[in-house]
Formats: structure tokens, sequence, C-alpha cells
């Protein structure tokens, strides 16, 4: 594919004639000509940017044939044999660079030709990891930013998309419990158990997300995707205290779902698609519920700066370990996102959820608004992200147990996050953020607090 080569010699001339000699003035009556090994360099970047790869070839050859080793050589081989459509031959020539060199800008434009010579021959998933090993090596933000342009052409070429996720949050609540140690049930005040209140410690979260997706004939696109989550924890010794029973496995969550959408896209840029998904989950290491959705999206360019979206979903929840608590779980979102004058972008959402199910514990209806601002504008070097959400529950029926009232709940959060772009590693940056949470329910068993400060890891391609 032609996607990535202009891009790929521009820089990699940039790198290398910035610290190349001037070339030498030929005479023209002169039938042969003594070149130093610098010059003989010099003279063959000058005939790659002449358009006239064969000649730099040659050059090149006869420099690597006094010393296999010399880097500069190797980079100018690779450039010609690029243009000569010799991807494979570039490909060897930048490898051997690669590794010979340990100097950053000639490991930058080694990787950056291995990633050319790969997208040649349209192998665009060894185009994103050696594009990724090129920005471990670019110096300066112009490099940067123009890997993270082909990145992005190469990514949305590439039918293939892996994501992987990785966060690290230290919890007050991690078993979602009450904060209060004592609850009210019918007048009466009873106290929770070590493990029914709730437990401190550390969170891990882990994910993969794999997609395949293809256009069709029509201009359309289709997509199969597969998600693998996970999230397990390490007690605190505060929590081992107070609850000397509980392991850290009890509270351990699998999750794995496998999808199928299809796009159609309009004239006015928006699209609707239609997805159906399956999935399963473990909570302490047995099976907690298999799931089947349903759903269907569109999204309405209304300018250049607007987006509207909505999405209708309907799921069928089989609990496994409570028939009871099964559930029809219908949802209807609808969004607003602008991008303002300034470049900050902020979105808008409403939800409604209706919850069915035969289990007074289970069946509610709920209500959510939240919002979020993403500026433009790094803060201390950090790409800054505010939410905040407020919703409702009320749920269909009373609990004897608890009072003649049926359950409600008022659900509160917000938090930032903070994305480190400048502080990336192969591609990718540390992230930060920072979340506060509560429920205020009318049965105080059901009232809850989290705060979490969590670590991870994110792209910035």
């Amino acid at each position: 594919m032609k996607l990535f080569s202009t891009f790929c010699w521009a820089i990699c001339l940039a790198g290398l004639i910035s610290a190349a000699p001037t070339a030498p003035s030929l005479a023209q009556s002169a039938d042969s000509v003594t070149l130093s090994v610098a010059q003989a360099r010099s003279l063959a970047l000058n005939l790659i940017r002449q358009k006239k790869p064969q000649a730099a070839r040659e050059i090149a050859l006869g420099i690597l044939r006094g010393d296999p080793d010399d880097i500069r050589a190797l980079l100018i081989l690779a450039q010609a044999e690029a243009r000569l459509g010799q991807p494979a031959k570039a490909r060897f020539a930048a490898r051997r660079a690669f590794r010979k060199s340990d100097k950053p800008n000639e490991k930058y434009t080694a990787a950056a030709l291995v990633a050319d010579s790969f997208a040649q021959q349209d192998k665009l998933n060894q185009t994103q990891i050696w594009l990724r090993r090129a920005e471990f090596y670019a110096t300066e933000p112009r490099q940067k930013q123009a890997l993270a342009r082909s990145y992005a052409k190469v990514r949305n070429a590439n039918p293939i998309r892996l994501q992987f996720s990785f966060n690290v949050k230290p919890t007050d609540n991690l078993n979602n419990a009450p904060t209060d140690g004592t609850i009210i049930i019918g007048g009466l005040p009873f106290e929770l158990s070590g493990s029914g209140r709730a437990l401190s410690g550390t969170e891990l979260s882990y994910g993969l997300d794999a997609s395949y997706s293809k256009p069709t004939d029509a201009g359309n696109r289709w997509s199969l995707a597969l998600s693998l989550n996970a999230r397990d924890y390490l007690l605190s010794s505060e929590a081992k205290r107070q609850a000397p029973d509980a392991k850290a496995s009890d509270f351990a969550f699998r999750e794995v779902k496998l999808s199928g959408r299809y796009t159609w896209l309009s004239q006015d840029k928006g699209s609707t698609s239609a997805g159906l998904s399956l999935g399963a989950n473990w909570y302490g290491g047995d099976r907690l519920t298999n799931s089947i959705s349903l759903d269907l999206a569109r999204r309405w360019f209304l300018d250049d700066r607007t987006v509207l979206d909505g999405r209708l979903s309907y799921a069928i929840r089989e609990r496994q370990d409570s028939e009871i608590r099964s559930s029809d779980v219908t949802q209807l979102t609808l969004g607003w996102t602008r991008v303002l004058e300034n470049r900050d972008r902020l979105r808008l959402s409403a939800t409604l959820i209706d919850t069915a199910s035969d289990s007074a514990f289970v069946a509610y209806d709920g209500a959510t608004l939240s919002g979020s601002y993403a500026l433009a504008d790094p803060i201390f070097g950090a790409t800054t992200r505010l939410n905040l959400s407020v919703g409702t529950r009320s749920y269909d029926r009373a609990v004897s147990l608890y009072g003649p009232d049926p359950r409600a709940d008022t659900q509160y959060s917000g938090g930032v996050s903070l994305f480190f772009k400048d502080a990336s590693v192969f591609g990718f940056a540390p992230t930060v953020s920072l979340s506060i949470s509560q429920t205020q329910s009318n049965l105080d068993l059901y009232d809850s607090e989290q705060i979490g400060l969590s670590f991870g890891i994110g792209s910035v391609f």
C-alpha cells in the first residue's frame, strides 16, 4: 500500500540530511572523482531527493563493501530499495541498521523504514508494531505527530484491531458494601458482619478487545468482536482483620462477550448500526450470568462540530446462581457531543432503563444524566477529562424484610482523568483517574460511598 511511503521518506531524509555534510561539486568534464565516505553518503542522499534511487543504491552498496555496518549507508540503501519497489530488501537493510545503531535518531529512522516496508506489502499489524518502536526513539514533537497521523491511517486500513487495557486502583469499598456497620430493618438495628461491610484493598483490572471489520461492496461495514475482561483484588491488612474468612478470590470477576455489528453509512456522514452480542460472566469463580442482547444505534452530524447519537438496546440476562434474579433489560440512551471554539469537547447524555424481573431485588426503573468535558490543551503536560453524573433507581416492589416501601436510590458520581501523552513509551502512556461515587438509599443497607484513584496505561495513537 502507498499509504505510508511519502511520510516515511520525508522524515527519514530530514533526520539524515540534518547531520550530513554538503554534497561535493562535480566538474562536468571529469571522467571520475574520488569521494570521501561522508561525501558519498551526502551524494546518495541527494540522489534520493532527486528521485534517482538506482544510483543512490549503487553508492550505498559501494560504501557497505568497505564497512558492512555503516549505519547511514544502510539507511540510504533501505530508502533506495523501497523506492525501487523492493520492500523485503529495504527491510533487511533497515533492520540491520536498527540492530547496529545506538543513536536515537538513527533507530527512529530505521524503525520507520521497517514499518514502511511492511506497509508496502500490506502487512498492517507489523506496520503498527514498528511504528510503536519508532515512537520510542522519537525526540521531536513533529516526529511524534507524524507517527500518530500515519498510525491512524494504518489502523483505519487494518481490518484487525486489538486494544489492551490495564488499571490499578486502590479502593476503600471493593465489595460495594454499605459504609455503615449498622443498618435499620423494621425499626431495629442490626450489625453487619465483617465481610458485609465495605472492604478496602487494591483492584487490578485488565482486558483485551479484538475486532475484525470489513467494508461491503455497497460501502457499508460489518464487524465481529471479542471482548475479555477481568478484575482481581488484593485485600488490605485492615480488610483481612475485619473479615478474616474472606478471600480476595471471593470477589474476582471475569467476563467474555462475542458480538457482531452491521453499519449502514448515509450520505449526510451519519450512520445506522445494528448489533447482536452473546456474553457470560463469573463472580468468585462461579458462573453468574449468561446474556444475549440486541441493539440499534444511530449517529447524526448536525454540523461540522456537533454530533447527536442514540442507542436502543434489549438484553436477556439469565442468572446462573438464582433463576428468579434473571431479568430483561431495555435501555435508551441519547447523547449530544460538540467541539467548542477552543477545541474543547463537551458531551451530554441521558439514559432511561427498565429492568423487568421476578425478583424484587432486581426489578427497577432508572434514569441517568451524564456530562463530560475534555480539554484540548494539556494541563501540566496531561490531557484532561472531567465527568459528572446523577442517576435514580426506583424498584418495582417492596421487600417485606426491609419495610413497606420499595427501595429508591439516588446515585452521584464524578471524576477526573489525566493522560500523560508526553511520557509515552512505544506509543503507550500512563493514565491517572480520580473517581468519587455515592449511593443514597431509603434503605440504609444500600447506602455506599467509594473513592478511587486508579493508574493505568493508554495508547497515544
